[in-house]
């Protein structure tokens, strides 16, 4: 699989301006552009410096050369003053840039969660787009690549820019004129010097896009792979009793070695591109030792030149072939970056697939009514058929049908989250609607914060009350104790917190999925019979392949 051409082609400048300009342009703008410009202040200063330090490398040579012993101390002393400064400049540059690019991601993270939360985006993106893998992937560690890198390039770009700028007019005034016979005729050329390192630094890079364009695509297949990988970790860590129970050990093992493959498979890849840079990197970098020495050594050797002069030359040719060769040592970090452009790029796209596209929605009416309902996959086969039904304000109703008709599809779509039905379908609206899965989701954090899901506080004597009603006396006293409840607590406790919730918020309009498959016919009578009493002008309906004698006072309606 080789993606390095199509990304390379799709990642344009549009692309990455779009992603960059938003935070320039919100409520933060004012640290973005403050932010910039104190950066920008630091690379000026380090360029800056380095000047400093070139002409005083070229006045210790010559001290040397000279075996000057009062200047040559002298130098030493001021040399520790630069270093002193370059060293604080560094630390002052390095702090900023993580603080700076933190700043930037928690604000696009907030940004792109948002979306993501927006019209439960998080579940349709599934429905509807097919390029959404792992989004946790993308706004944990996409976006903080994105940004670091972001602010790690900016800064280098923008400093060599300046220092090639600067060491190139040095470096013109230190070049000889070369004449260069074409025809007869001689060609001066002025800035020799500057012309070699061009040519040499062009040559390099015309070297590395060639060698490392690969890069990008396996860059965005590792991001991939590593997710994968992390999801089946993190599956087995969730499912460890269903998975020990069923003694499926060997199964998932073979099932995390044949993801881990596909990680190795793809680092090898990467790994044999990044030699092949490497190598090339250090040998042009050690080749512009000795390119500026080979061009005006005879200078040196003829006393046209000292040798402070010579080894300045030197070493601002490095400064030059250095900063254009900005690029070509960057490359790995380039492709990285742009390959969590094109993730975080097309997650957005997606999400705006989700804001943007229309589909079937029930109407918003004061009853829930279905007539002529049709639910269907995305490819338009048949899951369940449904005429006619109405609750109205105050009605309790069970649905029967067997396991595996589809009742849970009709529970999406009432909810207003499954776009795939034909027919005609009114309810309250999901702000109305309370609606109950047959495994009660359990965040992570106390049981209070469990029981009170999706509210944060109830008052603590209504919380036990609610319990004790439930039959979840035993644990009253775990309340703010931080587990994994999930898998703490069994099923048939799961759905009494269901119950729970139900007492606590006193919804008005109920939808419930299975409520009691995993409970005992008594209990499941005993629950029923609390929420009917505790809520008793609440709609309900239950949707259950259970037997109907366990719920009194509930019309029974069979799909």
């Amino acid at each position: 699989m080789n993606l390095s051409s199509k990304t390379l082609s799709s990642v344009g400048i549009k692309e990455i301006w779009g992603l960059i300009k938003p935070w320039w342009k919100s409520d933060e703008k004012k640290l973005a552009w403050m932010g910039v410009i104190f950066l920008i202040t630091l690379s000026l200063f380090s360029v800056y410096i380095g000047v400093i330090l070139n002409e005083w490398s070229r006045d210790f040579f010559n001290a040397l050369e000279q075996k000057n012993l009062t200047e040559f101390f002298h130098l030493v002393r001021i040399f520790f003053i630069i270093v002193a400064v370059f060293l604080l400049e560094v630390c002052t540059r390095h702090y900023f840039m993580m603080w700076y690019g933190f700043r930037w991601r928690r604000w696009l993270t907030r940004k792109i969660s948002s979306q993501w939360f927006d019209s439960s985006a998080y579940y349709k993106i599934h429905l509807l787009s097919e390029n959404t893998d792992n989004p946790d992937q993308r706004i944990a560690n996409d976006i903080a690549q994105y940004t670091s890198q972001s602010v790690s390039l900016f800064m280098n770009f923008f400093r060599e820019g300046v220092n090639f700028v600067t060491f190139s007019v040095i470096l013109w005034g230190l070049s000889d004129i070369i004449y260069l016979k074409i025809f007869g005729c001689s060609l001066p050329i002025y800035g020799s010097l500057v012309w070699a390192a061009l040519l040499y630094a062009f040559l390099g890079m015309i070297i590395v896009l060639k060698v490392g364009r690969p890069l990008i695509g396996l860059d965005i297949i590792s991001e991939k792979v590593e997710a994968n990988f992390r999801y089946r970790l993190m599956r087995i860590r969730e499912r460890r009793e269903e998975i020990v129970k069923l003694q499926g050990e060997m199964f998932e093992q073979h099932r995390l070695n044949e993801s881990f493959l596909d990680i190795a498979n793809n680092f090898y890849k990467i790994l044999r591109q990044t030699i092949y840079i490497n190598l090339f990197q250090n040998f042009h970098i050690n080749g512009q030792m000795f390119i500026p020495l080979m061009i005006v050594g005879g200078r040196y050797f003829s006393g046209a030149i000292t040798l402070g002069i010579l080894m300045q030359i030197r070493g601002i040719f490095a400064e030059v072939v250095g900063s254009l060769n900005l690029f070509m040592q960057s490359y790995i970090e380039i492709a990285g970056w742009l390959a969590s452009i094109k993730r975080i790029c097309s997650f957005e796209d997606s999400l705006n697939q989700v804001k943007t596209t229309h589909y079937n929605i029930p109407l918003k009416g004061d009853s829930i009514k279905v007539k002529d309902l049709t639910i269907q996959t995305p490819d338009q086969c048949t899951i369940l058929k449904l005429s006619n039904f109405s609750l109205n304000k105050g009605e309790r109703t069970l649905l029967k049908g067997a396991s595996g008709l589809g009742k849970t599809s009709l529970i999406r779509v009432l909810s207003g989250i499954y776009p795939y039905f034909i027919g005609k379908v009114v309810t309250p609206g999901m702000g109305h609607l309370f609606i109950v899965p047959q495994r009660a989701y359990m965040p992570l954090g106390t049981l209070r914060q469990a029981l009170s899901y999706p509210r944060e506080v109830f008052d603590n004597a209504f919380i036990e009350k609610a319990m004790k009603m439930c039959q979840l006396n035993h644990l009253v006293n775990a309340l703010d104790e931080l587990d994994d409840w999930q898998n703490r607590l069994s099923l048939g406790e799961q759905q009494r917190v269901n119950f729970v919730r139900i007492l606590l918020h006193k919804p008005q309009w109920i939808i419930m999925d299975e409520p009691t498959s995993n409970l005992d016919r008594k209990t499941a009578i005993h629950l029923m019979d609390i929420l009917v009493k505790s809520l008793p002008t609440a709609s309900i309906l239950v949707i259950s392949h259970q037997q109907d004698e366990f719920i009194k006072d509930f019309s029974i309606v069979n799909l």
